[in-house]
């Protein structure tokens, strides 16, 4: 009987984005955001499988079913989030700017001593491209 192989344990890293109506003069909608969220979600899990990682955004459905506006229904879908949170290896701030929900997120990884990257460095709305190997090159 042959052995079976054990398989090599994949990070799992949430992925976070400003989800919220932008401020003034040019305010991003909540579906401006979203769009832009799920670009760059797409972006980074394509990233992610050449780099042997998971990313995850459990929170993008529960922003398609709660609504946000709702304070008890906001206050849920953090408390799901940072159970979540909790369980994964990382998290990875993605778009134009790190949001107050976002800063939260960051802390609760922080605070188990897990690493956060900022890609919003990048300075862009959009993700950049990736290539087929997964890397992103500039626009």
């Amino acid at each position: 009987m042959m052995a079976r192989l054990q398989p090599i344990p994949r990070s799992l890293i949430y992925f976070a984005h400003p989800v919220a109506p932008g401020e003034p003069p040019r305010a991003p909608t909540v579906d401006e955001n979203m769009r832009r969220a799920y670009a760059w979600f797409r972006a980074m899990v394509l990233r992610g499988e050449v780099m042997g990682i998971d990313v995850v955004a459990p929170w993008m459905c529960d922003v398609l079913s709660f609504d946000d506006a709702i304070s008890a229904e906001r206050a849920m879908g953090f408390r799901r989030n940072e159970r979540f949170i909790l369980r994964c290896d990382g998290i990875w701030t993605c778009g134009p700017l790190i949001s107050s929900g976002m800063k939260t997120e960051t802390t609760w990884i922080l605070e188990q001593g897990k690493p956060a990257y900022d890609w919003t460095h990048l300075g862009l709305t959009l993700p950049p491209d990736p290539m087929p190997d997964g890397r992103l090159v500039s626009p």
